[in-house]
């Protein structure tokens, strides 16, 4: 069994089935951990049980008490400082170019980027990614390679030793 980490609350409180409960007492005979744990969330629950029961003050004020906040506003101050960003970045660029090509938006400051660049960057991004792949293949074989050599020779070693020996 793995350690008893948030299940903790469920054994102390038996909430866990006959074999889990069994399980979780087999594991906690071998952790120092989790039995350190599960001591001391009895300890806390006892401690609490003894406490009395306190009402709180009236001037806390709960959640549901507070005056709701409509959503209008909750984006509306967001959203204004969002656009107002954006326009200042389009006054000062100056010259901006805003395409929608392959379900791709590319905005673009200054410099219009045009379809030839884009398509040699991501040849090129592209390429780096099959280099990595390829490496990576190229490695998994070289292991392969050296287990099949290591495993063969296991096997004429085992091999040569029940083969019966001339002269006995």
């Amino acid at each position: 069994m793995s350690h008893l980490g948030e299940r903790i609350a469920d054994y102390v409180f038996e909430e866990l089935s006959a074999s889990e409960i069994a399980e979780a007492k087999r594991h906690l005979a071998q952790c120092p951990d989790c039995c350190a744990q599960v001591e001391q969330f009895q300890r806390t629950h006892a401690m609490l049980k003894v406490l009395p029961d306190v009402d709180p003050p009236r001037s806390i004020v709960f959640e549901f008490e507070k005056p709701p906040v409509s959503r209008l506003s909750r984006w509306l101050v967001p959203a204004a400082a969002a656009i107002s960003l954006f326009i200042i970045a389009i006054v000062l660029a100056g010259n901006i170019h805003v395409q929608w090509r392959d379900s791709q938006l590319t905005i673009a400051f200054g410099q219009i980027i045009t379809p030839a660049e884009t398509d040699q960057a991501a040849l090129a991004m592209e390429i780096q990614r099959l280099q990595g792949q390829l490496a990576y293949l190229e490695d998994r074989q070289q292991k392969i390679e050296r287990d099949s050599v290591a495993t063969a020779s296991t096997i004429s070693l085992l091999a040569q030793s029940r083969r019966p020996r001339s002269g006995d």
